[in-house]
């Protein structure tokens, strides 16, 4: 059920660290506060989800809204026909998806539908389910709002990223050529060692092999030596 002890390792900062990342993020998150008025995103919380990376924050806000229809209707479907124990599911994804991007309201307010459906309270979720699902539509158009803003600079950025793809492949594709040809220029002066070095009797080979050839067809023109009668009697 659980992982055995030697098999993992807990990492933790120590007290420095936490303290340089935390001033390190919240640097980003104000920069990035700048660039858009948010109002339903904890930016900071946001941050440190991503861990100081804007363009993985930039993902998770993409990934966050990509998903927003397939879960909203989700939610909605399993509220319109009841089905309260797929409705705690969703609404217990929703409150997770919204903790990481910093949508702190979002995410308690799911967090309390989800409560009241483990509990059966379906009087509170019906007191409290389209106040909920109209904050994440708010989320929804700010994440929209913010990404927009930041469209060209998002453009540039996979721009880069792209031709720094492209150039690793061609150095890479250089470097394979230029191992191909060192390989052949050594083979080659191999080559050349080699002859040079072959023995004089191994260079002779040849010229052996056409004298024996030579002597036997001397032999072999030869006439039969005459057999004398001692030979016969016997």
């Amino acid at each position: 059920k659980y992982l055995p002890k030697d098999k993992y390792v807990v990492v933790e900062y120590d007290e420095i660290e936490k303290s340089i990342f935390q001033t390190l993020w919240r640097d980003i998150a104000e920069s990035i506060k700048k660039e858009y008025a948010f109002k339903y995103l904890d930016i900071p919380a946001a941050i440190e989800s991503a861990e100081g990376d804007r363009e993985c924050f930039r993902f998770l806000l993409e990934s966050f809204r990509d998903t927003a229809q397939k879960t909203n209707g989700e939610i909605q479907s399993c509220f319109e026909n009841e089905n309260y124990a797929d409705y705690t599911i969703f609404v217990h994804a929703l409150k997770s998806t919204s903790k990481m991007i910093g949508a702190e309201v979002l995410s308690e307010q799911a967090k309390m539908l989800e409560m009241a459906g483990k509990e059966n309270n379906i009087e509170y979720i019906l007191k409290h389910h389209e106040e909920t699902m109209a904050l994440y539509e708010k989320v929804i158009n700010e994440i929209n709002g913010y990404l927009e803003c930041n469209k060209a600079d998002i453009q540039a950025e996979a721009e880069l990223e792209q031709a720094q793809v492209v150039q690793t492949a061609q150095t890479a594709q250089a470097a394979q050529v230029a191992q191909a040809v060192k390989i052949a220029q050594t083979g080659n002066q191999q080559s050349t060692v080699d002859s040079q070095q072959i023995p004089p009797t191994f260079v002779a080979t040849e010229e052996i092999q056409q004298v024996q050839q030579g002597q036997a067809a001397y032999t072999d023109e030869q006439p039969a030596k005459p057999v004398s009668s001692t030979e016969n009697a016997k």
